[in-house]
């Protein structure tokens, strides 16, 4: 049990050092100027905040792992790969966010449905 603690704690501190640097999403105050140059500005924030959720959610999904679990695949619902001139872009539709936070009632209900498969699988399945 202390092992696991201690993993949990890895990852909060992960999250404090690295997660919430990045001023793309986190900071609402952005300088008029900013503004004014639309999103592109913040490309290159938005990469590097991807990366570091890729790779906290590989060593979340490596945890699991040493623990026979796996948790939902809620990002597979937002994540949209479009073939454009030959190149791939990859993105995430946050348009199915009802107020940018949370999701809305369809979203929700797919959600719903993942949780209570995993639970279904983690609590009733017999070995």
């Amino acid at each position: 049990m202390n092992e696991i603690s201690q993993k949990y704690k890895e990852i909060a501190d992960r999250l404090k050092s690295n997660f919430f640097r990045n001023p793309s999403i986190l900071n609402q105050k952005v300088e008029s100027k900013q503004r004014t140059q639309g999103p592109n500005t913040f490309e290159e924030q938005d990469k590097s905040l991807q990366e570091q959720i890729y790779n906290l959610n590989k060593e979340i999904r490596t945890l699991n792992n040493t623990l026979g679990t796996h948790s939902p695949q809620f990002s597979s619902d937002l994540h949209i790969n479009r073939k454009v001139n030959s190149k791939t872009i990859n993105y995430y539709n946050f348009n199915l966010y009802a107020d940018g936070i949370h999701p809305d009632t369809l979203l929700s209900k797919a959600w719903l449905r993942k949780i209570a498969e995993q639970v279904k699988r983690d609590c009733w399945t017999v070995e």
